[in-house]
């Protein structure tokens, strides 16, 4: 098989949002991924995340707020789909797939609240960082981080 059929065939799994399930299938026991909490920064609080290898995944998700990631090095497929009330997949509901990074210095994603997403390694040693803005207890906005860890799970 070319490169260009391969290619090809990659960007119609994209198109379709099966290529994280094709890479789940290649690389099963792919190293895990490192998830940190680098804490407060002005207004924002960070969390970076390493993919040691290519099919590293970070589990999915969702949030009940926007918020920002930045892939800083590498390569990763962003799986991402609504949720519902249960803050699980809609059912039924086809997932969106995106890729990025590669040689541009840094790519902004911006996640939706209520977006169930993941992020697959598609290059080794690839690293996001999140930002959150800092969160009262009661969930509003806030200026300066309170010490409330809960509200950027």
């Amino acid at each position: 098989m070319t490169t260009a059929e391969l290619n090809k065939i990659s960007a119609q799994l994209l198109a379709e949002g099966k290529l994280g399930d094709l890479l789940k299938s290649l690389y099963p026991k792919a190293a895990p991924v490192t998830i940190g909490r680098e804490g407060p920064i002005g207004p924002f609080f960070r969390r970076p995340m390493f993919f040691p290898e290519v099919g590293s995944t970070m589990m999915g998700h969702a949030h009940n707020f926007d918020h920002m990631s930045v892939v800083l090095s590498g390569l990763v497929l962003v799986r991402y789909v609504d949720v519902g009330a249960d803050n699980k997949p809609l059912k039924g509901v086809e997932f969106k797939e995106d890729v990025f990074g590669g040689k541009k210095k840094a790519y902004e994603i911006f996640i939706a609240a209520g977006k169930w997403h993941q992020f697959v390694a598609l290059e080794p040693d690839t690293e996001i960082k999140c930002y959150f803005p800092h969160r009262s207890f009661d969930g509003e906005i806030i200026a300066d981080y309170n010490g409330n860890l809960h509200a950027y799970s």
